[in-house]
Order: C-alpha cells, then structure tokens, then sequence
C-alpha cells in the first residue's frame, strides 16, 4: 500500500509511506518529477545569452532538481548544508554525464 504523506506544489515532491503487508516492511519513497526543469534549462542553454543576465552583473549556470541534490548528498555521504556538498556539486557539474543541469558552457 502506498500512501501519500506530502506534496509540495513548489518543489514537486511528492513522499509516500510504502508498505508491504506480505514481508511485514515498510519505506519511504521521495519521487519529483524533474522533465520541467530539464526542459527549462534546455531553453535557456539554447537563448543565446550564455547564462548572463541582461546587465551581465550575474551568470546563471545549472539549475539542479532538489531531489537529485539529495541523491548526490546521500551518494556522497554528506549533508546538503555542509561545506563539502558544494564540492560534490560542482564535481558534478563539470560532468557531462549531468550536462542536462547546466545553463551555460564552461567549467564551475
């Protein structure tokens, strides 16, 4: 049985409980849809303005779905709020296996 125990309309993710009568377990699943922001990071890689902003004071370079920064934090055994994590992301970052999060060309 799978039950809903939260919905965040802003982040888009969902938890369930999950739990399996037969072998007496449960667990938690988290699961957001992430195609929105894989769609709009595409749209932005391909806008001509290489992630700056229009008075070039900033450049926007990934956008990151938060469920996928929690699987890199558990992958990498850290928390999101430590010091740490921001090297596991831009590790990640300069990975063409994960261009899909990047806004612009270039290394972090």
């Amino acid at each position: 049985m799978k039950k809903l125990i939260s919905a965040d309309p802003l982040t888009g993710i969902s938890t369930y409980f999950v739990d399996d009568p037969s072998s007496s377990k449960f667990h938690i699943e988290t699961v957001q849809d992430i195609e929105p922001v894989l769609e709009m990071n595409r749209v932005r890689r391909t806008d001509g303005s290489n992630g700056w902003t229009p008075s070039k004071d900033m450049k926007h370079v990934a956008s990151v779905p938060m469920i996928v920064l929690q699987i890199w934090a558990n992958e990498a055994g850290v928390a999101m709020n430590d010091p740490a994590f921001g090297e596991v992301v831009k590790r990640k970052l300069n990975d063409a296996d994960f261009s899909k999060m990047r806004t612009s060309e270039g290394d972090i």
